[in-house]
């Protein structure tokens, strides 16, 4: 099976939508995990949309960052 055999099995493309196109989590998810979707859903032509889940990631890692920037300022 070729690169495009691949690709059309696994659902690599599953991305292009409207929702992920317009999603700033993209560069991060690309649709999200295709063996995770297929262990919850039972089908791997889904997206795996994990936008809550950044949402609350990224506001932990941005404190943790600036704390750590500070700390290393202050010794």
């Amino acid at each position: 099976m070729g690169t495009a055999g691949y690709g059309n099995s696994h659902n690599q493309d599953i991305w292009k939508t409207k929702m992920c196109l317009e999603c700033v989590y993209l560069p991060i998810c690309f649709g999200g995990c295709r063996q995770l979707a297929l262990l919850r859903n039972g089908v791997i032509n889904e997206v795996d949309c994990r936008r809550e889940y950044y949402v609350a990631l990224m506001e932990r890692v941005v404190r943790q960052e600036q704390e750590c920037r500070g700390s290393n300022r202050e010794g």
